[in-house]
């Protein structure tokens, strides 16, 4: 743009109104020198003057800044250009004289040399006072030749020597404002700057990082693997030209050591101690050089984000202002950025037996973290009875998953999970719709998501947030623990059977629902059930906050009213006579009969269906042994004896069909097999539940009469218990194959004892067959265990002579 002063000849007005048009359309120019790209806020944007502005109208000037020239259209005119310079730069500054139209008495030029060459931030500065060296709100000069005139006039010789240096100072804030990771310093994370709509994202430290019991946010001992976001401020060099001192101010939502405020400014990063002699305070003037910033240098702050920021659009600002005095150039430098705070939370719910009650505390996040079961239950009972963990698809009455919510960002974006591998997390509390590492779910709004567990072991899910280009991982994390309850998931009313936990270090057995805890263990529970069909539930505390339980289904086996045992007396019998070896009862057809009558066997309805049954076996087991089982014979005053290796022995089976044990017989009367959750029991017949048992003993006294002497009697005592009892069919967990638990019992013996005389002739002194009435047994007794069976061992007995 050109200045043009006025002539006083008439010619002088004419080219004066052509030169007032002239400038009028150079009004809008702008002479790039060094801003060209840059936001607003990194250019300076002075005005240079140059020309003769005297009255004469005789010379012709330009100026050279920084390399690009401006030029006075011709004699007597003075050019303004509207310069843009970049912040933080220094340009050299030039005048040349190009020309005059003056001449002497000879026609040789003879210049007078008046000119102006200025800098200033007025388009229309004043003329005729004011400081001999330009400088403005954003710029000075230095001029030790005084180059630089608002006026002058030339006596014959050219002032318009030497260079003067237009500096441009600087005071810049540089965040991370593309998101993109780092502080790049382009140009278009330096147009992002200029907008509040635009910003970095600092995220918000709530948790516990490094597990030391202390939330991020206050913790100032230093957070190990935390890292504030940085914020650089820099200083040009050129300030260190206008000499004095420099001293900063920043402003922004300062929090302090409090929790009062959005902010927090640090000389120091996350992981090292800190306290508030190290912090930068909003509205505190400090110098430069208490945070070791000189000019030319850089230096790196650290901005914490102590809580969420209210705004859901714009961005806050973090302003600096320097403030330079006491040299040659005192002024004002002013830059911002924006900044948001945005945490992230995800939490998990406490779990109270399987049923949800309450959230756990930050604060155990990370330390106690939380707990699941891993998923090898039947909660939906489906055809097969294959453990949930282990079906597709949709599991009716899932209990066994741990709810965490996903908080909402005011900010949106998309969430995703880092999610260890003995974990799978489903979107539906009946396990469908799972959510992959992979899958994007919406921070606008809350989710509750679902836990399950796979396998043993203790790892964190990690919640991850992104959008646009901004993204942080691990936000937010959870520590998880899978353990496993392992134990029979079907089990008869009245039975014992021991469950046993893993995966965990420490915790308590709790209550059973539908039972009671015998005896437990750090590792192992004995539950006794209830005779009730219910769904019982083992419960299981590896922390106060949580509890869960294994679901099993108790099934109550009752027995009909009239159930005897029948004794038939009578004296025992020599079955062939004198002579014989055999001993009998006289009983026929049975000394020994028990009649049983299962009633009901009655599983818990679930959604209109029993559980359990199917599961379920009841029979009737024997056992017996030898007190006594020898002949006694006299041979001159000495009384030997012809005795079994089965006398004093310990109890066997006594089964009719080997391969039927632990039943005495596979037949309908001894035992009832449950095969379908609807079969019927009424204990009116052998095949739906009716038992019949009966014996009648022959034992052999001796194998020979021959032994060494006259045989004078027998000695003959076995004992035998019976049982109705009930097992558990399945896969064999923690020994419940074995496991036969007593319903109803009693106990018999067969004294078959008698004198011998000459003849061979046995004459009974026993009492035959003795016993008690059926014990219903409701205390959880087992089946004692034994091994070998009586008719066998009867069959390979030895005999000797002692």
């Amino acid at each position: 743009m050109k200045t043009l002063e006025k002539r006083s000849s008439s010619a002088g007005r004419n080219s004066n109104r052509k030169r007032r048009r002239l400038f009028e359309r150079l009004e809008d120019r702008r002479l790039l020198v060094g801003g060209a790209g840059l936001p607003a806020d990194m250019v300076a944007d002075p005005y240079a003057f140059v020309g003769d502005h005297s009255g004469s109208n005789s010379e012709i000037w330009d100026m050279q800044v920084g390399g690009q020239t401006i030029t006075a259209a011709g004699y007597g005119d003075v050019a303004r250009e509207k310069l843009s310079l970049e912040k933080g730069q220094s340009y050299s500054i030039n005048v040349s004289h190009l020309g005059t139209n003056r001449t002497d008495g000879n026609g040789n030029p003879d210049p007078d040399y008046d000119y102006r060459a200025w800098v200033d931030n007025s388009a229309n500065p004043t003329w005729t006072s004011g400081s001999g060296t330009p400088s403005g709100t954003d710029f000075f000069v230095e001029d030790p030749s005084g180059l630089l005139q608002r006026r002058f006039f030339g006596s014959g010789t050219n002032h318009a020597t030497g260079t003067a240096t237009l500096h441009v100072p600087l005071i810049d804030l540089d965040v991370d404002s593309d998101n993109s990771g780092a502080i790049d310093g382009t140009a278009s994370e330096d147009h992002l700057e200029i907008s509040n709509r635009d910003g970095v994202f600092v995220q918000v430290l709530v948790g516990d990082s490094d597990n030391d019991g202390v939330l991020d946010n206050m913790d100032f001992n230093g957070v190990t693997g935390a890292a504030f976001t940085p914020i650089q401020i820099k200083m040009s060099a050129n300030v260190g030209v206008a000499g004095g001192t420099t001293s900063l101010t920043f402003d922004f939502d300062d929090a302090g050591m409090g929790q009062t405020g959005a902010y927090r400014l640090w000389k120091k990063d996350a992981p090292q101690g800190r306290s508030a002699a190290d912090l930068v305070a909003s509205g505190t003037q400090i110098s430069a050089g208490d945070i070791g910033l000189a000019p030319g240098g850089t230096v790196t702050l650290y901005l914490e984000a102590v809580s969420a920021t209210s705004r859901r659009t714009n961005f806050d600002p973090i302003e600096v202002t320097a403030s330079i005095s006491g040299g040659s150039w005192t002024g004002s430098l002013v830059d911002k950025v924006h900044a948001v705070g945005v945490d992230f939370d995800i939490d998990a719910k406490t779990i109270s037996q399987n049923a949800v009650s309450g959230e756990l505390a930050e604060s155990k996040e990370q330390t106690d973290g939380a707990f699941v079961l891993v998923n090898n239950d039947d909660d939906d009972y489906d055809a097969n009875n294959t453990a949930d963990a282990s079906q597709t698809g949709a599991i009716v009455g899932e209990n066994d998953l741990l709810p965490i919510v996903l908080k909402d960002q005011p900010r949106g974006g998309d969430y995703t999970l880092s999610i260890p591998q003995h974990l799978r997390v489903w979107r539906n509390a009946d396990r469908t719709d799972q959510i992959l590492s992979s899958t994007s779910i919406s921070a606008a709004t809350q989710t509750e998501l679902y836990v399950e567990g796979i396998a043993e072991a203790t790892d964190e899910i990690q919640l991850n947030w992104s959008k646009g280009s901004a993204s942080f991982q691990n936000t937010d994390r959870i520590k998880v623990t899978a353990f496993s309850l392992s134990g029979p998931l079907n089990v008869p009313g009245n039975s014992i059977y021991t469950y046993m936990v893993s995966g965990v270090q420490t915790g308590s057995w709790g209550n059973a629902a539908g039972g009671s805890v015998q005896v437990s263990s750090a590792t192992s529970a004995d539950v006794k059930w209830a005779n009730t069909p219910a769904v019982g539930n083992v419960v299981y505390a590896p922390t106060s906050e949580y509890s869960w339980g294994l679901d099993v289904n108790v099934v109550a086996i009752n027995f009909a009213p009239g159930s005897t045992v029948t004794y038939t007396s009578g004296n025992p019998v020599q079955s062939a006579g004198p002579g014989g070896l055999l001993i009998k009862s006289a009983a026929q057809p049975n000394a020994m009969r028990a009649d049983l009558g299962v009633s009901s066997v009655v599983g818990p309805t679930v959604n209109g269906s029993q559980r359990g049954r199917k599961f379920i076996e009841v029979g009737v087991t024997h056992q017996a042994r030898f007190v006594k089982k020898h002949a006694v014979a006299i041979n001159q005053g000495q009384t030997i004896r012809r005795i079994s290796n089965l006398e004093n022995s310990q109890w066997y089976n006594d089964l009719f069909q080997v391969s039927a044990a632990p039943w005495v017989d596979g037949n309908d009367n001894h035992v009832l097999d449950i095969t379908t959750d609807t079969q019927i029991v009424d204990g009116n017949s052998f095949a739906t539940g009716l038992f019949a048992t009966g014996d009648t003993p022959q034992v052999k006294a001796s194998d020979t009469f021959n032994f060494g002497g006259a045989v004078t009697n027998f000695e003959i005592l076995m004992e035998h218990r019976n049982f109705v009892a009930v097992r558990a069919k399945g896969p064999n967990i923690n020994g419940s194959a074995d496991v036969l638990t007593q319903l109803a019992a009693w106990e018999w013996s067969f004294d078959g004892s008698g004198s011998v005389d000459a003849t061979l002739a046995y004459t009974p002194t026993g009492q035959g067959v003795q016993g008690t009435q059926v014990q219903f047994v409701t205390d959880g007794r087992r089946v004692p265990s034994v091994s070998g069976n009586m008719p066998q061992l009867l069959q390979n007995q030895t005999w000797t002579t002692q």
